[in-house]
């Protein structure tokens, strides 16, 4: 994982030996494996023990078990092992709920460290990706909603939105580290992330992962969701009025920040494959009151701004 070897990268005379340095690094890598529920492959929530010793998050395991129709007692069958174990012996993991928040304020602290450090430069907007309902400014660094009624069918192309108002970016990223920034201002709804260039752009679209989407959303002037499978509800004490978006392609991971007050909102953890675009979604029209652009009304900064993050 990332932070493990920049653990081990910093090793220098008077500090860590290397070959401790890179002990410390796999042990935090081992550490970490411990923490991902098999389930949903995110940190455990309210970690169990099962009968064969593995670990899941309450709430995975108990909807295995609804899902194989299994009520009361039933025997079910561990989803890492297959061995048989029983819904009343499932414990509380206690221990291993302390590491794995342990993990998140270590994770947290090393991605902040470097946030301020990094100066985005701009993501240009793909014109051919864009629902037809959305105005693009001339150096395509800018987007809103248009709030007309217009006839689909004259504008579509395989690679256009035709239902969700959405526009990608024109980069694509298959490796690598990379970071850009987006200005939301008082936007209502928005919502902001990465899909995969395979991902389906036409009719009813479901963000979720599993469909190739991993995107952060506001809802209704103040419902902020990760939208995993089911929603991730998110509590933020100040409203963000720009989003940092980080991903660690090799890590599997896509993290967001309020950049405005230098916090952590949320982190998508997966194994991504193939090509990665950044996404903009500009809500509904709301008769007008969505019709802000993503884009900082303060300062006239660019909808996204990207970068290479590399470190040492």
């Amino acid at each position: 994982v990332w932070w493990g070897s920049l653990v081990a990268r910093s090793s220098r005379p008077g500090c860590l030996g290397e070959e401790t340095a890179m002990a410390l690094s796999g042990a935090l890598e081992r550490l970490q494996e411990e923490a991902i529920c098999s389930i949903c492959l995110e940190y455990m929530t309210e970690p169990v023990s099962v009968d064969c010793g593995h670990n899941f998050c309450h709430g995975c395991i108990t909807k295995h078990c609804q899902e194989k129709c299994l009520w009361n007692d039933a025997p079910f069958s561990c989803p890492q092992c297959r061995a048989p174990c029983r819904r009343s012996s499932l414990r509380p993991n206690r221990q291993l709920a302390n590491i794995v928040e342990s993990i998140r304020q270590l994770r947290l602290g090393v991605r902040l460290s470097f946030l301020p450090s990094l100066t985005p430069v701009d993501v240009t907007l793909d014109p051919e990706t864009a629902h037809p309902d959305l105005i693009l400014s001339e150096d395509h660094k800018s987007v809103r909603r248009g709030g007309r009624k217009l006839l689909l069918s004259f504008f579509d192309n395989t690679r256009r939105f035709n239902s969700a108002p959405v526009v990608l970016g024109v980069q694509f990223f298959f490796s690598g580290r990379h970071y850009w920034e987006v200005h939301v201002g008082d936007k209502p709804e928005w919502g902001l992330g990465l899909c995969k260039e395979a991902a389906s752009r036409k009719g009813n679209i479901l963000f979720s992962p599993n469909n190739g989407y991993w995107v952060l959303r506001l809802q209704n002037g103040g419902n902020y969701e990760a939208l995993t499978c089911p929603v991730s509800h998110l509590t933020l004490s100040i409203r963000p009025r720009c989003i940092g978006i980080f991903l660690d392609y090799e890590a599997g991971e896509i993290s967001f920040y309020n950049v405005t007050d230098r916090s952590h909102l949320y982190t998508f953890t997966d194994k991504f494959s193939g090509k990665l675009r950044p996404l903009f979604y500009l809500g509904s029209f709301l008769g007008g009151k969505n019709a802000e652009p993503l884009d900082s009304a303060e300062t006239g900064a660019p909808v996204g701004r990207h970068r290479l993050a590399t470190h040492p």
